[in-house]
C-alpha cells in the first residue's frame, strides 16, 4: 500500500469480549463509530457508511476471532484504497485490553483534499478511538 501506514495503539480497561464486541456488533458500531450498512462478520462482506459527506465503501479481508478484524477502505467517487486493521490483545489481567489501529494507503487518496490528509486521518482516528470508543467501553 502506498505510503507509511498510519498506526494508533490504546488500551482500554475492558475485556478482550467487551472490545471485541465494540468493534464487530453492527449495534455497537452505531453507538461510537457509524451506522455500518451491510455489515456482517463475514470474510468477504461488503458494506458501506457515511462520514461527513463521503461514502466509504469496505470488505471483510480478514478475521480472527477476538483478536484480528481488517477490512477494505475505499471512497466510490474518488481514487485510492486503504486497508484498516484492528488487533486486539490482552494487557497483564481480563480487564485491560489493548487496541492497536493499522491504516495502510491513505496516501493513495486525493492529496489535493485536504480531508484526505494523513492529519485528518490521525484526528478522526484518535477521536474515534480516544473519545467515542473509550466512553462505549469503559463509561457504559
Amino acid at each position: 500500500m502506498l505510503g507509511n501506514p498510519l498506526t494508533i495503539t490504546k488500551e482500554y480497561k475492558c475485556s478482550i469480549k467487551e472490545l471485541w464486541n465494540a468493534i464487530t456488533n453492527p449495534e455497537a458500531l452505531k453507538d461510537w463509530y457509524f451506522d455500518l450498512k451491510g455489515f456482517e462478520l463475514v470474510q468477504g462482506n461488503e458494506f458501506e457508511f457515511y462520514a461527513g459527506k463521503y461514502l466509504h465503501h469496505c470488505e471483510i479481508k480478514e478475521i480472527f476471532l477476538y483478536h484480528k478484524l481488517t477490512y477494505s477502505w475505499t471512497y466510490p467517487m474518488y481514487e485510492g484504497d486503504s486497508q484498516v486493521t484492528f488487533i486486539i490483545n490482552p494487557i497483564n489481567d481480563d480487564q485491560t485490553t489493548q487496541l492497536e489501529l493499522v491504516h495502510e494507503g491513505i496516501a493513495s487518496f486525493p492529496q489535493d483534499d485536504s480531508n484526505f490528509s494523513r492529519a485528518s486521518f490521525e484526528a478522526g482516528w484518535e477521536e474515534l478511538l480516544e473519545l467515542m470508543l473509550r466512553q462505549y467501553v469503559e463509561v457504559k
